[in-house]
């Protein structure tokens, strides 16, 4: 995640315990709201509602399309998707190592297989728990699956 992003929106509308947990990576400032307080805010500002309901339709589609892609991808192509994703998401080509494998649904054993064979090809970079992208042209052809 980045700045701007929020998590932890399902527990604070449905009442029920988080559906996942985050750690922050580097120093980072967050801004909590109490449930109460912001079933009460969309009382007063429904239009804010409907915004929020997007919002989840969105995430709902693009966990989907996840599971598509993990149902149907090898794994090499699921990784280059996913580190281009993440490299265009937050404007860096420098990735956090632990994130990669989550995000593809893949043992980290497999995932470091393949992060492995790409150091080798020059494609990118391995640094103590972070990946730095060198070659986003061969990176975007493997998640192309060309």
């Amino acid at each position: 995640m980045g700045p701007g992003d929020l998590f932890g929106e399902v527990a604070v509308l449905d009442g029920q315990s988080r559906t996942a947990d985050a750690t922050a990576g580097e120093v980072s400032e967050l801004f909590v709201l109490r449930r109460e307080d912001f079933l009460a805010f969309l009382e007063r500002e429904p239009k804010v509602a409907i915004k929020i309901i997007g919002l989840l339709c969105q995430r709902i589609r693009w966990q989907s399309e996840r599971m598509e892609e993990s149902m149907l991808q090898p794994l090499p192509v699921r990784l280059a998707a996913a580190l281009c994703a993440l490299a265009a998401d937050f404007g860096s080509e420098c990735i956090s190592r632990r994130s990669s494998s989550a995000f593809v649904g893949a043992a980290r054993e497999s995932v470091n297989r393949q992060l492995q064979a790409w150091r080798k090809e020059a494609i990118l970079d391995l640094q103590r728990g972070r990946i730095l992208l060198r070659n986003m042209t061969k990176l975007t052809g493997n998640a192309r699956n060309e």
